[in-house]
């Protein structure tokens, strides 16, 4: 059985994913990319902090790419996730404000990465979908 703190990470990382594809199920016109790009952001990170936590590895960092790196240093498949999407206002400011998205084919493909990352942490912990109905 899963710790209480790991499975309550995982589902609010879980509820922010659905909130993001919520958000881009709209029409385009009506989609409020800094909601999607936000909740997008939320579920990646929390899906990273429950591997962490279940390998008993004491973080405090906020930013993917350390929460990435200290993942891929546990397991190497982590190597394979490419979070080079959520780094919007770093090299696109027209599109970005205050380092999140505006532009939903933007969010949508860091929406498809956080999947990726849903999928390997998922599998990493022994869960599935079904666990958390």
């Amino acid at each position: 059985m899963i710790p209480e703190n790991i499975f309550r990470t995982v589902k609010n990382a879980m509820d922010s994913l659905r909130v993001a594809e919520n958000e881009l199920n709209r029409p385009t016109e009506d989609t409020v990319t800094l909601c999607a790009c936000y909740s997008t952001r939320n579920s990646v990170n929390g899906f990273l902090h429950s591997y962490l936590l279940s390998k008993s590895s004491d973080n405090q960092e906020k930013y993917l790419d350390d929460l990435l790196d200290q993942c891929s240093k546990i397991d190497s498949q982590f190597k394979k996730v490419d979070l080079s999407c959520f780094k919007c206002g770093v090299s696109n400011k027209e599109q970005c404000e205050k380092n999140y998205c505006l532009s939903v084919d933007k969010v949508n493909e860091c929406y498809s990465q956080a999947n990726m990352v849903k999928q390997l942490v998922m599998e990493k912990l022994n869960l599935s979908e079904k666990d958390f109905e």
